[in-house]
Formats: structure tokens, sequence, C-alpha cells
């Protein structure tokens, strides 16, 4: 089984059509990996479904790094 982390950037790369080594915790959404809006909605969407968690979209504007939405998914996981 896979750790969160790794899940996690399984999903980016995936939806961003970016390798995953060149995805890291202090990558930036916008200015790092180039999501736009659509981008950071279907990246909500798929961490939603594969943690099982629900993610409220408002939440799009706060998460602004590869790290924030780790610690959001790992503390609606309640893993530390």
């Amino acid at each position: 089984m896979q750790d969160i982390k790794t899940q996690l950037i399984n999903i980016l790369s995936l939806e961003l059509a970016i390798p995953a080594e060149d995805i890291h915790t202090d990558s930036d959404f916008i200015t790092d990996l180039q999501a736009d809006s659509l981008d950071t909605a279907n990246i909500i969407l798929a961490v939603s479904t594969e943690f099982n968690i629900n993610i409220p979209m408002q939440y799009a504007t706060e998460l602004d790094t590869v790290g924030k939405l780790l610690q959001l998914i790992e503390s609606k996981k309640n893993i530390s």
C-alpha cells in the first residue's frame, strides 16, 4: 500500500501530465506545476474520490502548494 504522499503525487502527475519526480511538497500549483482553475477543481475531485474525503471547493484558493493539500488530506484522514 502506498503512503498518502506517494498517492497524492501520483494523482497530481496524472491530472497535470507532469512526471512524479518533478512534484514536491513545496511545489506551488500555479507557478511550479502550471495548474489552472480547472486543473485545481479536477485535482480536488480526484483527491476527494481517491481518499474518500470531502474537500469543499472553497479550499481551492487556500491550497496553493502540494504540502498544504497533503496536510489537509492527512488531517481529514486523522493521520500525522
